[in-house]
């Protein structure tokens, strides 16, 4: 029963593995493709963004990607890396990635920096199409730095 247990638990964290590179990529390439994989289609994203992007609100998925097509192309991301490592208690439910995104406003040239907070949840129960990663991006909330 433990094997199970950790077996679960195993892919349970490469499916988040592949979520956290999926978020680099997707902010470092300007890709909101990469990041709509990451969200349900079954529920709202909450977002929260503080100035100079500034927004609140909950998008679909399909608004989401639209929204992030036009971040970036406002925005210049100069770096995008976690804070933290992968979250321990993987069983436990929903897990909080947390990363810093530096960019540069293309229209003014000014330089911000964010602390970006994902909420991820396993969405239940998962797709049955494919291999799809069962953690989905439920909110991001992010703070000036």
């Amino acid at each position: 029963m433990a094997q199970i247990a950790t077996a679960a638990v195993s892919i349970l964290l490469s499916f988040l593995t592949t979520a956290a590179v999926d978020l680099e990529s997707s902010f470092l390439q300007s890709r909101p493709d990469l990041l709509l994989g990451h969200l349900s289609a079954r529920s709202r994203l909450s977002l929260s963004l503080p100035e100079p992007v500034g927004f609140s609100g909950q998008l679909t998925a399909r608004q989401s990607f639209f929204y992030f097509q036009d971040v970036f192309g406002r925005f210049l991301t100069q770096e995008f890396y976690p804070e933290s490592g992968l979250p321990r208690g993987v069983e436990d439910g929903p897990l909080i990635f947390k990363a810093r995104w530096a960019f540069r406003d293309r229209r003014t040239g000014e330089q911000h920096a964010l602390r970006l907070f994902f909420l991820f949840r396993i969405e239940s129960p998962p797709p049955r199409t494919g291999r799809a990663n069962p953690w989905k991006i439920t909110e991001i909330k992010a703070e000036k730095i």
